[in-house]
């Protein structure tokens, strides 16, 4: 099903020949370059963020392109971030906007200030909390507001409030930009006029993973046999990736026999979930198989380790993590929620099964692990997935809807 079919002016699937994203000066173009106020949350460039760093590098190299990028984030404290020091070394400027909590109402004139001061010609906003101000405020009669939503997480009650204002917010973006078609119908069902809707995937820049001459150390280090496949899981330790799903599959493949080859499960992240994780392993007998290695903003040297990539997900949007595993090199066993097969193919690239079911996943391991033409297979085919989700394509669809949103009177 094309994007004309679900009613969204989706630039993923536009022909760089149809596209009207040339963003280059013209004669008649204004002296002063397209300005765009990004207004992020967090203190790291992971998740969120990462796409928006992209973007900044591309705007770089792509001096043509005449756009100013200025970065509003918010900070507690006095000490600089991550986040905060990654744009200031791409050359961008970064107005901090000091808070105390996160509902301190003293954000408001600061963030009033700013805007008033650069005057931009779009606001991008990439959160929740960020939505809500800009609708709260109306700077969306002041400039045309871009908003990008990465879906939604219901761990607290706070969460779920924060999710209900943000969709009140998104209905008052002038273009919103959402990470797979399922959110996009969502939104819609909400009340988030289709025409305004885009559906554009995360991207990644190419990595090259390589043999780490770490890797022996990193299986002393975790205690794994030489004999004991790898099976690695990257993502926030949260009730909707699933990982209690993964561990009752380990559960399950050990009932399944005794001639199956003996695994290691490699968990990277970290979360509100890891408390009930690591009692669910004791109770399965599961502690000796699986380990938590917490968070890690690098993790190559997990990649490069792994047999067999899992992404066990209830609820996915655009999951750079199966990106990731592509470039590495790693056969993907993921479970078919959101967008992840917009991203990859059942038994083309990945192998993918249904959510919430633990036996399905387990079947999934057993095979990949015991099929090593299928592994390749996957490998293989998975490559080309790469060529439509680089940096490029990611600033060239993005400027699509800066550019298309300015000329809307």
């Amino acid at each position: 099903m094309d994007s004309a079919t679900l009613g969204y002016p989706n630039v993923n699937y536009k022909s760089p020949a149809t596209s009207r994203t040339e963003i280059m000066p013209s004669a008649s173009a204004p002296s002063r370059p397209l300005r765009v106020f990004v207004l992020l949350e967090g203190t790291s460039t992971s998740g969120a963020v990462k796409p928006v760093t992209q973007f900044v590098r591309e705007a770089g190299r792509h001096a043509e392109s005449n756009l100013e990028v200025i970065v509003g984030t918010f900070i507690r404290g006095s000490v600089a971030n991550d986040l905060e020091e990654t744009f200031r070394q791409l050359g961008v400027t970064v107005e901090l906007i000091r808070e105390r909590g996160p509902w301190d109402w003293r954000i408001i004139p600061q963030l009033l200030c700013m805007v008033t001061s650069w005057h931009p010609d779009i606001v991008w906003t990439h959160g929740s909390k960020s939505h809500f101000l800009v609708r709260l405020l109306c700077l969306h009669h002041r400039a045309k507001w871009i908003a990008t939503h990465h879906g939604y997480t219901t761990e607290s009650w706070r969460v779920r409030l924060y999710n209900h204002l943000d969709r009140w917010s998104l209905r008052g973006a002038h273009r919103v930009v959402t990470v797979c078609r399922a959110f996009a119908d969502e939104l819609a069902r909400r009340g988030v006029p289709r025409a305004r809707l885009y559906v554009q995937h995360t991207p990644i820049r190419l990595r090259r993973y390589r043999s780490d001459p770490s890797l022996p150390t990193l299986r002393t280090q975790l205690g794994i046999s030489a004999d004991s496949r790898i099976v690695l899981t990257v993502g926030r330790l949260s009730s909707e990736k699933g990982h209690a799903d993964l561990l009752k599959a380990l559960a399950k493949r050990r009932e399944l026999g005794r001639l199956l080859p003996p695994i290691a499960v490699i968990v990277v992240g970290d979360g509100p979930e890891r408390s009930r994780l690591t009692a669910l392993c004791s109770e399965m007998e599961l502690h000796d198989t699986v380990h938590f290695v917490g968070f890690h903003e690098d993790v190559r040297s997990y990649y490069s380790v792994a047999d067999l990539f899992v992404l066990p997900s209830h609820s996915e949007g655009s999951p750079n993590v199966i990106l990731e595993a592509i470039d590495a090199g790693v056969p993907i066993l993921a479970t078919d929620v959101g967008g992840v097969s917009e991203i990859v193919k059942d038994e083309v690239s990945a192998l993918l099964v249904p959510a919430k079911q633990p036996l399905a996943l387990a079947n999934g391991i057993n095979r990949l692990l015991a099929d090593e033409s299928l592994r390749k297979r996957l490998i293989e085919q998975g490559r080309g997935v790469l060529e439509l989700h680089t940096p490029e394509e990611y600033f060239r669809h993005i400027s699509t809807v800066f550019i298309e949103c300015c000329e809307v009177a």
